[in-house]
């Protein structure tokens, strides 16, 4: 009985720990793939550069916004890793619906785009990174400025 205890017990170990190794090689995947979409998008958008945007800002942005879960949905509606807002979506196409927001590269793709669009209104990493967050808000509080430089600080 009690080796059947034991073997079982093992047996149940050794399933989660693979089911883990899977959940980790799967996640790891997602991370480089969401890399390898922010540089090969970030390079289109000069405004990005000048205001300081570099690839571990949006990394550090799609942490704090969606903790990398790309069919994140928020409480105001904005999907997938950078949290973009259907109605935002639609001013880069027409066509686009919110279920096309958790594809990784539409939503990467947006969410560069938008805040090129940002960069270009208001040409100070500060306030592009609150506008992201808190919209056309005219209370801005900067926590979120200060929670992305500290995330963006540890990207290596």
């Amino acid at each position: 009985m009690l080796k059947n205890l034991l073997f079982l017990s093992l047996l149940l170990f050794y399933n989660f720990f693979l089911n883990i190794n899977n959940l980790y090689t799967e996640d790891e995947n997602i991370f480089l793939n969401v890399i390898k979409e922010i540089k090969k998008n970030i390079k289109y958008y000069p405004a990005l550069k000048k205001c300081d945007i570099t690839d571990k800002t949006i990394l550090a942005l799609i942490k704090k916004e969606s903790g990398f879960d790309r069919f994140s949905v928020s409480n105001k509606g904005a999907c997938g890793l950078m949290q973009v807002l259907p109605s935002t979506a639609k001013l880069y196409d027409k066509k686009i619906t919110s279920e096309d927001l958790f594809n990784l590269k539409i939503n990467i793709f947006i969410g560069i785009a938008y805040l090129n669009y940002l960069a270009n209104v208001y040409n100070n990493k500060k306030e592009i990174l609150q506008r992201y967050y808190w919209g056309n808000k005219k209370q801005l509080h900067y926590y979120y400025y200060w929670d992305i430089i500290r995330l963006e600080n540890k990207i290596k």
